[in-house]
């Protein structure tokens, strides 16, 4: 039986694979918050338990992909340009 801290960890694994498909796919602003919410199977509650926003998950993504499409799709986010 996995622990409270595994179940976390899985939990915030699945929420940043499920919006990096989701993000390569659609696009960030194309992408929704709920469409992230229904692939992971989670709901909002325990999407904020992990993440700021869908901007932080964006930013935590690229850190930790390190992918430059990630990366590229952070500065056009912040500089108020559409991905």
């Amino acid at each position: 039986m996995a622990t409270h801290e595994e179940r976390k960890s899985e939990t915030r694994q699945k929420i940043l694979k499920v919006a990096a498909a989701l993000f390569v796919k659609n696009g960030y602003e194309a992408t929704s918050l709920v469409q992230i919410l229904r692939q992971a199977g989670i709901v909002k509650g325990t999407f904020y338990q992990h993440f700021q926003s869908k901007l932080d998950l964006l930013v935590i993504l690229g850190r930790a992909e390190g992918a430059g499409s990630v990366s590229n799709l952070i500065v056009k986010v912040e500089q108020g340009m559409s991905p």
